[in-house]
């Protein structure tokens, strides 16, 4: 189910999604009419967070598990200090290209989620997905990827594949920044390396 408040729904009862040209139903639900779950997924914009606590709180019960896909390093601490470290599941999402434009998502690569817990239930559930060991330092390489890429194709209006062309000056752009994000991870006694840099680029 996926949960919008009320208002929202009734902004979008009566949207047509489509997946790569394919259309897609989801079975929506008020947020004032919803009840408690075993996982709540959270797939909302960081600037959308904050809202989006608020709207679920009819759905968190004393069971709920809640896995944060936002992009950065922020969110879980967000997510414990409203519903307690004991609901917050670490994690981050990797690997996709999607794009959503006026209700069409597409995408060539649909990316997985990375994470330190609940494997049985994203293995029965069919969810792509890796059991990280270290999953701090996975959400600070993927924190490293988006300060590179992200800015690198709004500062230049480009798109993935300008911004890692060999021997560009978006390429030198993108590593440039990702180098500044190891720095800061590295002071914050995170261990990215230069390797862990190569893999995300």
């Amino acid at each position: 189910e996926y949960v919008m408040d009320d208002t929202r729904f009734e902004r979008h009862a009566g949207d047509a999604l489509t997946v790569n040209g394919k259309p897609c139903a989801l079975k929506s639900v008020r947020a004032s009419e919803a009840t408690p779950a075993d996982l709540v997924i959270l797939t909302v914009k960081t600037t959308g967070l904050n809202q989006a606590l608020k709207t679920m709180e009819r759905v968190v019960g004393p069971n709920t598990l809640i896995a944060s896909l936002c992009n950065g390093i922020t969110s879980e601490q967000k997510i414990a200090e409203r519903f307690g470290w004991e609901h917050t599941v670490l994690g981050i999402c990797q690997g996709m290209d999607a794009v959503f434009l006026n209700g069409a998502l597409t995408f060539t690569n649909a990316g997985e989620i990375r994470f330190g817990a609940i494997d049985e239930l994203y293995t029965r559930c069919g969810i792509a997905h890796t059991v990280e060991s270290d999953i701090a330092h996975r959400m600070w390489a993927k924190l490293m990827l988006n300060d590179g890429i992200n800015q690198t194709c709004m500062a230049y209006g480009g798109t993935y594949g300008s911004a890692t062309e060999p021997g560009s000056e978006q390429r030198r752009c993108f590593v440039s920044a990702m180098r500044e994000t190891l720095a800061v991870a590295n002071a914050e006694g995170i261990e990215l390396t230069e390797a862990d840099l190569t893999q995300m680029v």
